[in-house]
């Protein structure tokens, strides 16, 4: 008879129902039961800690696989709740299942655990392993979040590539524009070292103090203006050396002069920026014959036109030119900026209670 009570007491606690499980789970947080591969401690302690995180936890552990499955078994117990929320696992021989209403984990979290949780050898293993994924996801029930970190960070360093390219390429027009008015420069330089040198002899046999004096002056801006031209490294710096050129080929033009007894040139002055209309042409200097008829005297050539000619509104020119070129490259790129860029609403990752009944597992354990 003895024999008879106990058999029928195991089909009991094999067979137990989830409206039989309802009442326990409400009570103590967990039901194991009896001969299940769990115990009280470690099933107690994952509930615990679940509820810790905040929430409202269940943990079911089966010795007998229910007939319709671990997720349906879950859902049962779940409805039979008074309060009818939270989470129920439900750890069965060959399956587990989980059934959650309006608690703080997602689908997914819950999925993500359950996946995890496959990998432990006993049914309270199994529990542990999920309870610790929820509360302290693992590289799995994280992809999620690295996937939008490395998308970050694949974003930044697309922008800090075009920004450094843009940059890179800015600096080159800049620089080529810098070596464009320079060369215009040292061209002219080139012009007053060579004039320098063709009146050199002529201004030391007239033994003019006035000569004298305004040739010396242009060959003193000729050696400044070399020195400075090759350490200019800004557009203003090759505009202000190109000024003084022109002085100095003034300067040079007003020696002839006097050694011709014709009147002075006009001083050349700063260029200006250009006007819509076209600017007046400078004054040209007007053919000159040798300077004297005597036979004993040094026949020398004469330059057929003046050359202080304001060649520095030509540098003007060119580095407005490149300032208004760079200037409408810029406009495009800020344009294609501006209409390509989107706004954007930011999505949470944080944890919030679920709307509504979910269920999902039915995994199969290994």
């Amino acid at each position: 008879m003895k024999y008879l009570v106990a058999a029928i007491a195991v089909v009991f606690a094999v067979a137990a129902t989830p409206g039989e499980v309802a009442p326990i789970v409400e009570d103590q947080g967990f039901y194991i039961d009896p001969g299940a591969d769990a115990t009280p401690q470690v099933v107690g302690r994952a509930v615990s800690d679940a509820r810790s995180a905040g929430s409202l936890f269940y943990a079911v552990v089966l010795v007998d696989e229910p007939a319709s499955g671990a997720t349906t078994y879950a859902d049962g117990v779940l409805d039979r709740l008074p309060r009818t929320e939270g989470t129920v696992l439900v750890v069965a021989p060959e399956t587990v299942g989980w059934a959650s209403n309006s608690d703080i984990w997602t689908t997914d979290q819950l999925n993500d655990a359950l996946d995890t949780s496959l990998d432990g050898s006993t049914s309270e293993d199994v529990v542990v392993i999920f309870v610790d994924d929820l509360v302290n996801p693992s590289s799995g029930g994280g992809s999620g979040l690295l996937i939008f970190l490395a998308i970050v960070v694949l974003i930044g360093a697309a922008i800090a590539f075009f920004v450094w390219r843009s940059n890179k390429a800015s600096k080159q027009r800049k620089a080529d524009a810098l070596r464009n008015v320079k060369d215009q420069v040292q061209v002219r330089i080139g012009a007053l070292a060579n004039d320098i040198l063709d009146d050199e002899d002529e201004i030391e046999g007239s033994d003019n103090p006035g000569a004298s004096e305004h040739f010396e002056a242009a060959a003193n801006i000729y050696s400044d203006a070399f020195d400075r031209l090759a350490a200019a490294t800004t557009e203003r710096e090759v505009l202000a050396v190109s000024i003084d050129v022109d002085t100095g080929i003034w300067h040079l033009d007003c020696a002839e002069a006097i050694l011709d007894g014709t009147p002075l040139p006009p001083r050349p002055e700063p260029p200006k920026p250009p006007q819509p209309e076209p600017a007046p042409k400078p004054p040209q200097g007007a053919s000159r014959s040798g300077g004297g008829s005597s036979p004993s005297l040094p026949q020398y050539q004469r330059r057929t036109t003046r050359r202080s000619s304001f060649g520095a509104n030509d540098i003007l020119t060119a580095i407005l030119a490149g300032q208004a070129a760079r200037s409408m490259t810029r406009g495009r790129s800020s344009s294609r900026r501006s209409g390509s860029s989107r706004s954007s609403r930011s999505s949470s990752s944080g944890r919030s209670r679920s709307s509504g009944r979910s269920r999902g597992g039915g995994r199969r354990r290994g």
